[in-house]
């Protein structure tokens, strides 16, 4: 894309999101110098974006000119989504369309991912940028067409899926041009409250359960363009996306997640308590003090039913309270008077300071969290850490600074069921602490485990299965051995005590749906050895064995690893075309109910299979997404047979229910299964 091209693109209003958007980057730049300097954007771009579900599937073509006075071999780059997979990558020389290869180094020992473009090259890009080199030479005023896809699994928030896609932008441009744009969304659940920003021109399609959109010439003020789009659930639900390659072991991705509406009457108490490091180095780049309005900005929206402590530490360790008090007014302005207090001491006494921290803790009614930060080294003994956390305590590393030791500190984490977070920058403490908190200052369920009957299933990550928060959501993948039926429960505890949810699922046998699955296992599974190659010597036995199999499985499912990247092997790509990715590769597992029609104004029909069941006990229950009762109907004994049941869309008093999304809620012997139903006025 020139300059000139750029000045003259339009501004577009942009409709405000209703939640944060995580940062997603996809359209690359690229250089026709060995050095990787001069980079240049592309003549032109193309964007088609598939959503099923929770999975997005995005293919960027973009078509750049060799613009230098001599020949060039192209060097392409672009950052992607944090989580995002590169499924493809294939580009065109004059008539001829070639593929990358999935290649490996057996030599290699290191860990880090992180580009190996030239510095010239890799300034213009925000993070590590996913590189590729081209070895064929382009003549000056050449033409190579890049075309690459991705996928990622989006996140859950607050009853919202959102999506974002950010083009490269160089000289600081404030918009970019997006040639041709294709979105199509869709999900086995009703679609609500869709907003796109900028609009795209045309609505191809729009019920409730598929978005289809399409526009030219499409202008991104900021240089982002996001979707997001509501699913509410009225209980804890849970949905099992699943594939099975023919000739192995099939794939499979569960998807749990709380009542994201109502009161907070559910929300489980906290103990939560704040680890701060107040040592020398803090000092600098005003460290304590971004730490200190990090853990102000947690106290202040700690729940009235939490309790907490502050524990200050450097040689030496004290506590703000002899144990945690409740979170009243009183209290919290108290400690964050104490807080802005804290001075500077020598010293960095990191075992100590959790150590007594874990004392206070205790295996209760409440869930157990330590938010630590530090921008220290210190030995530490994580048999004798781990030996004291008896409570289920959930331990968050905020590491400060280059100077911290990452693997230890990620360790403490990753040994006490808790996450670790590395903050190069101070001033990103605040934003980066207080965003955690929002998501998990509301547990509903704590310590959950999933079973499934029958014992079908193996290798599920992650293997440490964290809090079930309200409004967010629980991801898990595994393998499995058997298709067919089967009950997937979460246990754990909530605020009454005990409690366990069965849910009634299938495991498919179809090698056509859901295919990135199996890729989103085999992530979960690299990541994890990854971790566990960070704690051994390099030359070990078990170092070389994890290594193997990291890269296996970088070569069987085409990811990006420390010991697998994507190379130019000369491979032609003979498919012909553009890259399709068809419109059903993911798709719901599989629910007993269908509604029809849907939307509906006056009368509906609810048909439920049981033909493959024996005779059990099953009640047939409309809420709306409050979780309110709206009818009731069936609720006893039933053959196994295809049942058929009409709704005149009235409440049990026999009044016209008003429109919106209702919940059509099955229950069979205890598993649970249901639809949505849009009703329409």
């Amino acid at each position: 894309m020139t300059t000139s091209r750029i000045q003259r693109l339009a501004v577009l209003v942009i409709i405000a999101c209703t939640c944060a958007v995580l940062p997603a980057i996809g359209g690359g730049i690229m250089s026709f110098s060995a050095n990787g300097d001069f980079p240049v954007l592309a003549d032109t771009l193309t964007v088609s974006t598939i959503i099923r579900e929770q999975v997005a599937v995005t293919t960027v073509k973009q078509v750049f000119h060799n613009a230098l006075i001599r020949p060039g071999t192209p060097l392409y780059g672009v950052t992607l989504p944090p989580d995002a997979m590169v499924t493809s990558m294939r580009w065109k020389i004059k008539d001829t369309w070639f593929k990358a290869s999935m290649t490996s180094s057996d030599t290699s020992t290191s860990l880090d991912q992180s580009s190996t473009a030239p510095s010239t090259f890799s300034k213009w890009f925000t993070g590590a940028p996913f590189t590729f080199s081209i070895k064929d030479t382009i003549l000056p005023a050449e033409f190579v067409t890049i075309e690459l896809t991705y996928v990622e699994l989006l996140k859950y928030k607050n009853g919202r899926i959102p999506y974002a896609y950010r083009p490269t932008t160089l000289n600081g441009a404030a918009n970019i041009l997006i040639d041709e744009w294709s979105l199509d969304v869709e999900s086995g659940r009703t679609i609500s409250n869709v907003v796109v920003s900028p609009t795209l021109s045309d609505t191809l399609e729009q019920i409730a359960t598929r978005c289809r959109m399409y526009g030219k010439d499409v202008s991104i003020q900021g240089n982002v363009f996001t979707i997001t789009f509501g699913l509410e659930f009225d209980a804890l639900s849970m949905n099992v996306l699943s594939t099975k390659p023919a000739g192995e072991d099939g794939y499979a991705l569960m998807l749990a997640v709380p009542k994201t509406v109502g009161d907070d009457s559910d929300v489980m108490p906290k103990r939560v308590t704040f680890v701060i490091d107040r040592s020398g180095s803090m000092d600098a780049d005003d460290r304590l003090e971004s730490a200190v309005e990090a853990a102000t900005y947690c106290i202040n929206n700690l729940d009235p039913s939490d309790i907490f402590n502050v524990v200050p530490f450097d040689e030496y360790v004290t506590q703000w309270r002899p144990d945690h008090v409740p979170a009243n007014a009183t209290n919290t302005r108290a400690a964050i008077d104490y807080l802005k207090s804290l001075y500077f001491a020598s010293g960095t006494n990191i075992m100590l300071a959790l150590t007594q921290s874990l004392k206070m803790h205790r295996a209760d009614q409440y869930v157990n969290v330590i938010i630590f930060l530090t921008d220290g080294q210190a030995t530490i003994q994580n048999e004798i850490l781990n030996a004291a956390n008896t409570s289920s305590t959930r331990i968050f590393v905020f590491g400060i600074g280059n100077g911290v030791n990452q693997t230890a500190l990620q360790r403490i984490a990753n040994e006490n069921n808790g996450a670790w977070f590395y903050l190069e920058r101070s001033k990103s403490i605040a934003s980066t602490v207080s965003e955690f908190y929002d998501y998990i200052k509301d547990p509903v369920i704590k310590n959950p485990t999933i079973s499934v009957g029958p014992n079908v299933m193996y290798d599920v990550y992650p293997s440490v299965i964290p809090d079930i928060y309200k409004g967010q959501q629980l991801v898990l993948a595994g393998r499995y051995t058997t298709p067919g039926d089967v009950t997937v429960t979460v246990n754990g505890t909530n605020r009454e005590g005990a409690v366990s949810y069965p849910f009634a699922a299938r495991l498919t046998d179809d090698p056509n749906i859901n295919v990135f699955v199996a890729k989103i296992w085999a992530k979960y599974r690299i990541d994890m050895l990854v971790e566990w190659m960070k704690k051994e010597q390099a030359n070990s036995s078990k170092y070389k064995e994890w290594r193997e199999e990291v890269i296996r499985l970088g070569k069987k499912y085409s990811i990006v690893t420390p010991f697998t990247s994507f190379a130019d092997t000369g491979t032609q790509d003979n498919s012909g075309g553009t890259t399709s990715v068809t419109n059903d590769y993911v798709s719901e597992t599989w629910s007993r109910c269908s509604v029809a029609p849907n939307p509906v104004r006056d009368r509906t029909r609810i048909t439920i299979d049981l033909r493959d069941t024996e005779r059990r006990h099953v009640s047939v229950e409309i809420y709306d997404m409050y979780g309110n009762l709206v009818y009731i109907l069936y609720n006893g004994e039933m053959a196994p047979e295809l049942l058929y049941f009409d709704w005149d869309t009235r409440d049990v008093s026999g009044t016209l229910v008003a429109a919106g999304v209702y919940q059509l809620s099955v229950t069979v012997n205890g598993q649970h299964s249901g639809s949505n139903i849009n009703v329409v006025r």
